[in-house]
């Protein structure tokens, strides 16, 4: 919860920062909620197409 209320102060001063979104989804996707992840995902690649590159990466080590 604590995260989840950093990610949003973070946002609340800087909506574009890529990397805050792709936190959130990290959050997101820890608790289970498949689809406010992929949203947080989709803004933080919207921001920052290289941040597709981290999501592959991430989904490999998931899968191993």
């Amino acid at each position: 919860a604590e995260a989840e209320a950093a990610f949003d102060r973070v946002l609340a001063a800087e909506p574009d920062l890529w990397e805050a979104h792709f936190g959130r989804g990290l959050l997101a996707w820890q608790r289970g909620d498949a689809d406010a992840a992929r949203a947080s995902f989709q803004r933080a690649i919207d921001l920052n197409p290289a941040a597709a590159e981290l999501l592959s990466e991430l989904g490999k080590t998931v899968k191993n």
